[in-house]
Parts: C-alpha cells; sequence; structure tokens
C-alpha cells in the first residue's frame, strides 16, 4: 500500500486491496501448498475446506477447482442483525474494512456458491445506504460544530469501511478544510467531531444536504444481480 494516500485513492485500488482478504472454499482437487510472494496457501485436499486468498479463490473458481464457503457475514440471518444494529447503535456496527469489494466480487464470480442471493444483494445495498446515510448525518454535525465556534481539528471515521470512506473523501476532505478556512483565531475550544455516531432515526428526521460527487456515490452502488 505505499504511495496509495486517502486523497488519491480509487475504487479498483481498493479492489484490487481487497482481493488479497482471506476467505474460505471447499477444494475438489488434491495439491501440495502453494507458495507466493504474500505467503504460502494450501495444502489442497479434495472435499477439505482452506483460507487462500481471495484473487486465488476466482481463479480456482473459474477453473472449476473449489467451491466458495460463504462468509458469516454475508449471510442472509447475520446482514438483516446488521441492519438492525446500523438503524438503532450509536456507533457504526464493526464490518470488515472491505466488506463491499469481497461480497460484489463473490457476487460476481461465485454467486452459485451463495444461498439466497438476490436477498444477499438487497440486504448489503440496505446496509451501505443506511450507513452512508449515518456517515452524512456526521458530516452535519461537524458543519454545526463550527457553527458554534467550535474548533474542529480532526473527525472520527470508526468502522468506516473502505468504499465508504472512498465515496465522501473528495467532499468531505474539502469541507474539512473550509470549516478550517473559516473558524475563528482566536477559537481556544477543540474537539474531534464524531462523523460516524448519529442515529438512523436521527437522520432520517434531518433535512438532507450536499451529498458526495455523483460519480464517486455511484461505486458504492454495485452489487448486481448477474
Amino acid at each position: 500500500m505505499s504511495g496509495l494516500t486517502l486523497r488519491n485513492m480509487v475504487s479498483s485500488e481498493n479492489e484490487f486491496l481487497a482481493e488479497e482478504t482471506l476467505v474460505e472454499v471447499v477444494s475438489n482437487f488434491d495439491h501440495p501448498a502453494l507458495k507466493f510472494i504474500s505467503g504460502k496457501f494450501g495444502p489442497f485436499v479434495s472435499q477439505m475446506v482452506c483460507k487462500i486468498p481471495l484473487w486465488l479463490a476466482i481463479t480456482l473458481k473459474k477453473r472449476g477447482k473449489c467451491t466458495f464457503v460463504t462468509p458469516d457475514w454475508m449471510k442472509v440471518e447475520e446482514l438483516e442483525k446488521v441492519i438492525v444494529n446500523e438503524k438503532t447503535q450509536k456507533i457504526l456496527g464493526n464490518l470488515p474494512f472491505h466488506y463491499i469489494e469481497v461480497s460484489q466480487l463473490l457476487l460476481v464470480n461465485a454467486r452459485d456458491d451463495i444461498e439466497s442471493p438476490d436477498r444477499v444483494s438487497a440486504l448489503l445495498q440496505e446496509v451501505e445506504g443506511i450507513r452512508m446515510d449515518r456517515i452524512k448525518a456526521g458530516i452535519r454535525s461537524v458543519a454545526t460544530s463550527v457553527n458554534r465556534t467550535e474548533r474542529v481539528v480532526s473527525a472520527n471515521l470508526n468502522n468506516a469501511a473502505a468504499m465508504e470512506i472512498y465515496g465522501i473523501k473528495r467532499f468531505f476532505l474539502s469541507s474539512m478544510d473550509t470549516f478550517a478556512w473559516f473558524q475563528p483565531v482566536e477559537t481556544i475550544e477543540s474537539s474531534a467531531a464524531d462523523v460516524q455516531g448519529q442515529s438512523y432515526e436521527r437522520e432520517a428526521s434531518s433535512a438532507s444536504t450536499a451529498a458526495p460527487d455523483a460519480t464517486e456515490g455511484r461505486a458504492l452502488r454495485r452489487f448486481r444481480n448477474g
């Protein structure tokens, strides 16, 4: 990840990094462990579960050499729990950092290995929408803090996923620069704004404000049906 910064990361780089995520597969061939620069994976024993990087799993899947084991967090019952928690908890749920990219790659490349893929796709879109609404509500809270002449020098994005950060980065970073420009120099009160601490109910009742760039927003809506 050397050389990549928040300002210049793009969605394709996020997906590339997500492909290093370890996933479980059931192999249908026997082979000694494979050695790569990133590590040693295997051995592969027919009908046995093993953990390998997502990029390798996709390659084997395309060659008919394995089937995927659906991650627990990507199952229907777990996603339904996530939605409930996102609507009621004060902070964002602790989903995998690359949950959007990983789920998209699985739905595209291993759809036949996922139980109720259409339902999973719909739930993932709902999770993403709720979380982005909460993050945008948090950004509005930063503006409110500035209007109260509080000096905001940083913002918390605890548990925000990679593509969620990508979706707001340009808008949010430019907003932080603008906030800093307009804050009085003599202001001594400092605070770290909590961008992800807004409840979904509060967001639903709030008036909408400027959203991130539309082209970046579209990059998040990628849970295709096939």
